[in-house]
């Protein structure tokens, strides 16, 4: 599967917008201490966190996060270690990998930096 059939099938889903805004990625630290992989999807104004298998399948929903609450962007594209830290409500989020410059989930986080 190509990414943009990836894309579509999760826009045909309603798990994105037409930004077409998702990634896969490690979570690092989250509030209830769930790591690995998760997939990353924009949707309005709101990034949602699922659970998910090595083929990008959403899987467990985990959480609802609002973007205009979000503060301290921390992201770096950098090819050996993309990375993207946040704050939201107090808790300090970080995720591995996933991140390459010209996703359209960076350009909604490289915003907010």
């Amino acid at each position: 599967m190509t990414r943009d059939d990836w894309a579509q099938s999760l826009l045909d889903g309603g798990y994105i917008d037409e930004r077409k805004a998702f990634t896969m990625s490690n979570i690092k630290a989250a509030p209830r201490g769930e790591f690995g992989m998760a997939l990353l999807c924009v949707k309005g104004d709101e990034l949602a966190i699922y659970d998910t298998d090595f083929h990008g399948r959403p899987g467990q929903f985990l959480y609802a996060i609002r973007l205009p609450e979000i503060t301290d962007v921390k992201l770096s594209t950098f090819a050996l270690h993309p990375t993207l830290k946040f704050t939201y409500h107090s808790f300090r989020w970080s995720f591995m990998a996933g991140f390459a410059k010209k996703m359209p989930i960076v350009e909604i986080f490289s915003a907010m930096v």
